[in-house]
């Protein structure tokens, strides 16, 4: 039994000719030196933890992710003497991480929530997707990570053997199909980590119904009201936590649909959907890894996401430091969102790097 779909290297193009924690080479030197900056105001330890807090105030929040964050882009800025400090901490920086892990599931958690509740919530983020990799970046050890079938029933929000899978599936979309498909292709992660397996009658199950879930005009799997977010659904839940790891392709043909539609998401000035730097990496790295797969769009593709990185610079980075998570305009109360600088600023290097995998040139302006 085998995939129908195309085998390509895991962790896609993009992850193959930049790999995501080595050095970006050729940076700007002024914008080089502005990031470490902001990463050392930022940067806070004690005698038995170290992590990243979102901005340089002493009472910015820190998260799994802000740390993740932080630690990635030292990695892709290369030596500086603020990575040597931090290698020098990464005992202080393990125990931070170790405050993340959950025993009873034998999993990293972070904001993941394994409780059965609302269809849709984050199962396998910073668990699955960062703090594993900031292991990876100090060369840490990993705290024991649930093998086997028999460690199911801990996750009370999924399916078990024995269970229904196409009813579950079914009762997953039913009210919100962008949040059922995530909570599908979280389901899916989750039994292949403790099975071990890539492909079994099972996974096909899983992956057939996925399919017959695609919107046919806009290429996307996960519909929903707002393009944007379907747009934003399909790299987390299918790019992102499916093909990547399984080392998987789409067929062409519904990766140019995907193109076409994304590049039609971009705004006048330049940013994508909602404007903050998450709907803007979805679509630049949607964009990159789409058109290397397929070879379509190339020069539509570069300008658009050429304009994009001259928007994210104009109208998200701080001059004083770091860029903004979610667009910084009020809301109805006249409240600005609080700021996540350093997530912002780890997903605008992101976004630098898909654009250097399509050799975009990008100009820092600040």
């Amino acid at each position: 039994m085998s995939c129908p779909w195309t085998s390509m290297p895991r962790g896609g193009l993009l992850e193959e000719i930049r790999p995501q924690l080595q050095p970006l080479p050729g940076l700007d030197e002024t914008f080089r030196r502005w990031v470490l900056q902001f990463l050392k105001t930022c940067y806070q330890a004690d005698d038995q933890t170290a992590t990243f807090r979102e901005s340089a105030a002493i009472d910015a929040p820190f998260t799994a992710r802000s740390l993740y964050c932080g630690l990635r882009m030292l990695a892709q800025l290369g030596d500086s003497d603020l990575l040597r400090r931090v290698r020098a901490d990464r005992e202080k920086i393990r125990r931070t991480i170790d405050s993340y892990y959950n025993p009873e599931l034998e999993l990293y958690q972070g904001i993941d929530n394994h409780e059965s509740t609302r269809v849709g919530a984050w199962r396998l983020h910073d668990g699955y997707l960062y703090l594993p990799r900031a292991l990876k970046i100090l060369n840490l050890p990993s705290q024991p990570i649930a093998q086997g079938l028999d460690k199911l029933p801990r996750f009370g929000w999924a399916p078990q053997m024995g269970d229904n899978l196409h009813t579950w599936m079914e009762h997953c979309i039913s009210k919100n199909p962008r949040a059922g498909v995530k909570e599908i292709t979280q389901y899916l992660a989750l039994y292949r980590l403790l099975t071990g397996c890539d492909w079994d009658e099972y996974i096909e199950t899983i992956f057939a119904y996925l399919i017959s879930l695609r919107d046919e005009t806009t290429g996307f799997i996960g519909r929903h009201d707002d393009p944007g977010w379907a747009m934003r659904g399909h790299r987390n839940n299918i790019l992102v936590f499916t093909l990547y790891p399984m080392g998987l392709q789409e067929p062409i043909g519904h990766q140019k649909k995907i193109i076409r539609s994304t590049l039609d998401l971009q705004r006048p000035d330049g940013l994508f959907h909602d404007g903050g730097m998450c709907a803007n990496m979805d679509a630049i790295q949607m964009l990159a890894e789409y058109s290397l797969q397929s070879g379509e769009y190339r020069q539509e593709v570069r300008e658009s996401i050429q304009r994009a990185m001259e928007a994210i610079f104009e109208h998200l980075a701080e001059p004083e430091g770091g860029a903004h998570y979610e667009y910084p305009e009020p809301d109805n109360e006249g409240r600005l969102p609080a700021p996540q600088l350093v997530t912002g600023l780890g997903f605008t290097m992101e976004s630098l790097r898909f654009a250097q995998c399509l050799d975009v040139e990008c100009k820092w302006t600040q």
